[in-house]
């Protein structure tokens, strides 16, 4: 494992704000679904939906989840992902929900004013992922163009201190 694939991965986490989901009803019924995300210093994602949602519902029954951070705008050839597995949950318990927000608002430059009130209609709802598994995309040649498509396995370890330096960037 290269310190360059670790690195690209933290950039890439950090600069993409949606992690696109794929849940799966209990039937196997599969549905994707982009959410704006953050992170915070376990590695763990943050989102908030609509519990009434088709992925929110899949999740209510079936919490694995499989996702990918990529830039969808990249010319073909040259895109980067960071590929994970997790399991979801809703958050109930205010701490929770304020942690999840916390890390939703700091990461679009807000703060936080009463986590109660975020999801006192239950309208909206937040939820963690704990990632259990990470990959990036490669192997690249000497001029960083894609040549096989495949996935390199990265230590979750690389998710760690990510709202520290999403802090630090200012972003």
């Amino acid at each position: 494992m290269t310190d360059a694939l670790e690195e690209r991965a933290r950039a890439i986490l950090l600069d993409i704000q949606y992690l696109t989901i794929a849940t799966s009803s209990l039937d196997g019924e599969p549905w994707n679904s982009p959410v704006y995300c953050s992170f915070d210093e376990q590695g763990n994602f943050y989102w908030a939906s609509d519990p009434a949602s088709r992925h929110s519902a899949n999740l209510a029954t079936n919490p694995l989840l499989v996702g990918v951070v990529y830039d969808s705008t990249a010319p073909a050839g040259t895109g980067e992902g960071v590929y994970l597995k997790a399991r979801a949950e809703l958050l109930h318990s205010s701490s929770e929900v304020a942690r999840a927000r916390t890390a939703l608002l700091a990461r679009l430059g807000l703060r936080m004013n009463d986590a109660d009130d975020f999801t006192a209609s239950r309208a909206i709802s937040c939820y963690r992922a704990t990632p259990t598994a990470l990959w990036i995309n490669g192997i690249v040649d000497e001029a960083g163009v894609y040549v096989k498509d495949c996935r390199v396995e990265l230590p979750l370890e690389v998710l760690h201190r990510l709202a520290t330096w999403l802090d630090n960037r200012g972003v």
